[in-house]
Order: structure tokens, then sequence, then C-alpha cells
């Protein structure tokens, strides 16, 4: 993501696609939104990985998505951390934070739900 920002601000590339922290980190930078969107992420898993650690996994983040659903702040210094100090736990604008436990797929490649 620092890449991607860098790139931009160089002029070597007309736009990004970023995450948090990094588009807070852009519009601290003076950068704007052009347009914003959410992803519904997909999992993959490798043959090398077994069917009951990625169930182990996959409980792991449906956990996780809980904990941030009810309050995200908590976990706001992780996502500080991860700009390198450019960004203070305030100016991390946790409402884009949207989490979501992950959805098996079928042989067909539709979700199951």
């Amino acid at each position: 993501m620092p890449q991607r920002i860098e790139a931009l601000k160089a002029g070597k590339v007309a736009g990004v696609s970023l995450m948090e922290p990094w588009i807070s980190v852009a519009q601290k930078m003076g950068l704007r939104i052009l347009i914003e969107s959410h992803s519904t992420r997909s999992e993959r898993a490798g043959d090398d990985l077994d069917g009951p650690t990625l169930a182990k996994m996959f409980r792991a983040q449906a956990r996780a998505v809980k904990a941030l659903g009810k309050r995200p702040t908590p976990y706001v210094h992780y996502l500080v951390a991860e700009t390198g100090g450019i960004l203070e736990p305030h100016e991390v604008q946790s409402w884009r934070l949207l989490h979501a436990p992950p959805t098996p797929y079928t042989r067909d490649g539709s979700t199951t739900l």
C-alpha cells in the first residue's frame, strides 16, 4: 500500500486501490477519494492445507469478526502500527472496517448461503 501511494504521488499511476488504514493515510497526505467500494473477500487454500486446519482458521476468523463488529477500537493500534507512525489512533476511520465471516463455496463456485 505505501508503494501504491508513492507511485500515485510521483505521477506514475493515475489512481490506486487502497484499504484502511491506507485510505486514511492518503487522505492525511491530501489525496482524495474518487470512488469507494467494499470488498467481498474470498479465501483460498492450497492442497497442502488440510480440512481440519482450514476449519480452525475459519472459526478463528468468525470469532474475530464478532469481536470487531462489537467494538473495533481496541484493535485500531494494529492498524496504526502498520502505518509506521503516520497515523494516530483517532485518525483511523474505523467506520470503514467492515468484516464478515468466511463463507464456504460449493464445488460449482456458488456460496452455500
